[in-house]
């Protein structure tokens, strides 16, 4: 394997050799698995409350439920990496305490200390009216959202699976490789990714899962 090209985001690579006619089913599924299988955190769920006031009356405030809105859709554009050996994290909450009249990013965000956020910058909204609200963000894994959608509650917005997906794009081609003795391939693959994972990582991920995945089926058959 040959990295090519390495920027923050992109990596391409190259893959074998392989033997004639392995490259499409080869980079085909990479592909798939990148797209679909890579384990990343996401936003399981936005809570909001108030402090010191009744949240149903203002649940029925057009004001707020804008507010709400706002916050809520510029939320789900935050990306979230864990710090190198701190995988194993049970759900995590951010907070964002909206205190005062202003305009928000994700720099006012409470975090714990394994979690960061890529986007910094990210806007989030600007209050003009309330105070005392209260934003809890969950950060988890798409397993920890299974779990949540069994305990929905009022003042609950349940975020879907596109928010766990940290990779952006894939693309392959299929190189020949031709030789005095034998014809081989190569798979030229490049991945983009969304700043929660590198694409080597995400690729290494991939390759983990495909292999254990036959090594299972492999040893069925062998029973």
């Amino acid at each position: 394997m040959y990295i090519n090209n390495h920027f923050k985001n992109y990596e391409n690579f190259t893959l074998g050799p392989l033997k004639q006619n392995a490259g499409i089913t080869f980079g085909n599924m990479l592909r798939r698995v990148l797209l679909n299988s890579i384990e990343s955190i996401g936003i399981i769920d936005i809570k909001y409350s108030a402090k010191n006031q009744d949240i149903d009356k203002l649940n029925i405030k057009t004001e707020f439920q804008e507010l709400i809105l706002e916050f809520s859709e510029n939320i789900k554009k935050l990306i979230f990496i864990i710090e190198e050996n701190k995988n194993n994290i049970e759900t995590k909450t951010v907070i964002l305490e909206i205190e005062k009249i202003k305009r928000f990013t994700a720099k006012d965000l409470k975090t714990p200390s394994e979690i960061k956020i890529v986007n910094s910058n990210q806007y989030l909204g600007t209050n003009t009216i309330f105070e005392g609200i209260e934003i809890q963000i969950g950060i988890g894994y798409f397993k920890d959202l299974k779990k949540k959608e069994k305990y929905e509650k009022n003042n609950h917005i349940l975020l879907g699976r596109n928010n766990f997906n940290p990779i952006e794009r894939v693309n392959y081609k299929i190189k020949k490789i031709i030789s005095s003795d034998k014809l081989e391939e190569q798979v030229l693959l490049e991945i983009w990714t969304n700043g929660s994972i590198t694409p080597k990582k995400a690729l290494i991920q991939a390759l983990n899962i495909c292999g254990d995945t036959l090594q299972e089926i492999k040893q069925k058959l062998l029973k």
